[in-house]
């Protein structure tokens, strides 16, 4: 029978479980394969994402301020970029500050010089 053990094939009546690779009969046995760090048997996003060596396995992640599975494509929606909530909360805080100021507060006339009312 032929199985596979890690990234070689090896003719036995068993092998390591996939992820790992080695030989169960010696006394070193079977280690664990860091899949992030041969690119090729990972599918984690590599501009935006990070791949993460689990044991036997992997996982995939985005970097901070991306969403998504962390995977690239096609099996993956891979990490996109989070909507910023900056103009949202300026706006906010700009309007809000407006209400709260009272007639006696610093304005800008109509050349552009801050004064009183």
């Amino acid at each position: 029978m032929r199985m596979h053990c890690g990234l070689t094939q090896v003719k036995t009546g068993a092998g390591c479980n996939k992820g790992y690779k080695g030989n169960p009969y010696l006394s070193l046995g079977c280690e664990d394969i860091d899949e992030c760090e041969i690119p090729d048997l990972n599918d984690c996003d590599i501009v935006n994402g990070k791949c993460i060596n689990t044991p036997g396995s992997y996982n995939c992640s985005c970097n901070p301020h991306y969403d998504g599975d962390g995977k690239s494509s096609p099996d993956g929606q891979g990490c996109t970029a989070k909507a910023s909530q900056f103009p949202v909360i300026k706006f906010s805080l700009g309007l809000s500050f407006g209400f709260l100021t009272d007639g006696d507060g610093p304005f800008v006339d109509g050349d552009g010089a801050l004064g009183k009312q």
